[in-house]
């Protein structure tokens, strides 16, 4: 397969970055497209264009890697979530939410694809500990509703509503074009008026 083919991999974008990084990048554009399962170090060396042995110098196991793409991921999205309810009304934390995330899952959508599809690959006890990373994600966006409720900018919701602004959110990965009429940020802004004003007290 050649490097040109696989989504977010190209020379231009390797070039300069360390053998690490570029494993990284190798592993997570073969995931998207062949699946963890039907990827092997073998395809990971050949594109990177390392030995066996200073592929293993980086990582122990292809499981390993997986962790470590998966990890990488989850934990930006943890990052951007608090950053977006440090300070605000209910309402203003729910907005950064939903345009951040919205960001995210685009600008990341390989990723986003890699975590939901193959999860399940890791050892239960990484899987648990990658899936309360997002368990804390989601008590941010618990929070940022209860937030709202009580200063009155949002009305009352439950936890079946926060998972539907939640999925909202996550959707765009799947289908957004680079080329259509919104950015990543203005289609957020977009998700984040409709929830806003269907959530208006």
């Amino acid at each position: 397969m050649a490097v040109s083919t696989l989504p977010g991999l190209d020379p231009e974008s390797l070039a300069g970055l360390s053998t690490r990084d570029r494993i990284l990048r190798a592993a997570v554009a073969l995931f998207a497209t062949k699946g963890y399962a039907a990827t092997s170090l073998s395809d990971i060396e050949e594109l990177v264009q390392v030995k066996r042995g200073a592929l293993y110098y980086h990582i122990s196991t292809k499981q390993e890697l997986l962790y470590m793409v998966v990890t990488q991921y989850v934990s930006d999205v943890l990052a951007v979530a608090e950053q977006a309810v440090a300070e605000g009304t209910g309402a203003e934390r729910l907005r950064g939410l939903i345009r951040t995330h919205v960001v995210s899952v685009i600008r990341y959508r390989h990723q986003q694809a890699i975590t939901i599809r193959d999860l399940d690959h890791l050892a239960p006890e990484r899987a648990a500990e990658l899936r309360e990373v997002l368990d804390r994600v989601d008590a941010l966006w618990h929070q940022a509703l209860d937030t709202g409720a009580a200063d009155g900018t949002l009305a009352p919701t439950d936890t079946a509503v926060m998972n539907a602004i939640i999925d909202t959110a996550n959707g765009p990965w799947r289908w957004f074009d680079e080329g259509g009429t919104y950015s990543p940020e203005q289609l957020g802004e977009r998700y984040a008026d409709l929830w806003l004003r269907a959530l208006a007290p």
